[in-house]
């Protein structure tokens, strides 16, 4: 198992001609559920976030401390699930266009 440097040399210098393998899986596919997760995750706390910044801004506006926070903060609650139930839905739209697999027909006697 004594190589030579210049063997050595050669071997790494071919690995790092040598293309890249593809994945086996689409590009889109690669990371899409957990880009969904994550992007669901975001939107909603975004949400709230929006709703408890507006609530504040609100409730400093027109001094009526804490019913502006209180309200805002259910209204981003409310926005931040509609907007995971629509992501969902696109989620589940692309899943359907998708061609489904063969069936394997088990009826027909191959005798």
């Amino acid at each position: 198992m004594s190589r030579t440097p210049e063997e050595l040399g050669a071997k790494i210098r071919e690995a790092k001609n040598r293309p890249p393998e593809e994945s086996p899986l689409p590009k889109s596919d690669l990371y899409g559920a957990n880009s969904t997760g994550l992007r669901m995750g975001t939107d909603f706390i975004a949400s709230i976030a929006v709703g408890v910044f507006l609530g504040y801004w609100v409730d400093r506006w027109f001094g009526i401390q804490p019913f502006g926070m209180i309200a805002f903060l259910f209204l981003g609650f409310i926005s931040g699930v509609m907007r995971m139930q629509r992501l969902q839905a696109q989620e589940t739209a692309k899943e359907d266009k998708k061609e489904p697999e063969k069936a394997v027909d088990t009826t027909k006697d191959h005798t």
